[in-house]
């Protein structure tokens, strides 16, 4: 398979998945008491009458998906691979942290914001050491990649605000209990 065929087929992936993600939102907006099915990291959200909330939440979420794909891509097999994989997911990050500081925040989410923005400045953190390393002409470029576990445990509860994150890291993702 060449590389533009495997772009193209993750290109379709992605779409397909954007589309299960946006089918659920709406359909959360539609009807409070929906648990939407999410990609990963989140399995589902906990329910709200806000509409504001819900898309605040969609917004968000939209960001996590794009740093959730962007890290997951297909594997890291060249120093340039890596430097582009890993600027994607700078990207998708910085996207995320302009969104949570410059949206506006309904009060519906709770204190879950300020944890999220700071394991999103953590990871963002994370993926610059790990960019420099990349670039570094005898570095292991393989090893370099981001943990993205407290990112999304902070989606996971920013998610499920007021319930908390069940069965976390399990298969299938999380519920909100």
């Amino acid at each position: 398979m060449s590389t533009s065929e495997a772009l193209g087929d993750a290109r379709t992936v992605i779409l397909g998945m954007v589309a299960v993600v946006l089918t659920a939102c709406s359909s959360t907006a539609a009807s409070p008491t929906a648990a939407p099915s999410m990609a990963t990291p989140t399995a589902s959200v906990s329910p709200s009458p806000d509409a504001q909330v819900v898309q605040y939440r969609h917004l968000i979420d939209v960001d996590v998906n794009s740093i959730n794909f962007a890290v997951y891509r297909l594997p890291c097999n060249s120093r340039q691979t890596c430097t582009a994989q890993l600027k994607q997911v700078e990207t998708a990050t910085e996207a995320l942290l302009s969104d949570l500081t410059n949206a506006v925040v309904p009060p519906g989410v709770g204190p879950t914001v300020e944890p999220l923005k700071s394991a999103a400045q953590q990871f963002e953190e994370q993926v610059d050491d790990d960019l420099v390393a990349v670039q570094q002409p005898n570095s292991n470029y393989t090893a370099a990649s981001p943990t993205v576990g407290d990112l999304f445990l902070a989606t996971a509860t920013f998610d499920c605000w007021p319930s908390k994150p069940v069965n976390y890291g399990g298969e299938g993702g999380y519920s909100c209990s």
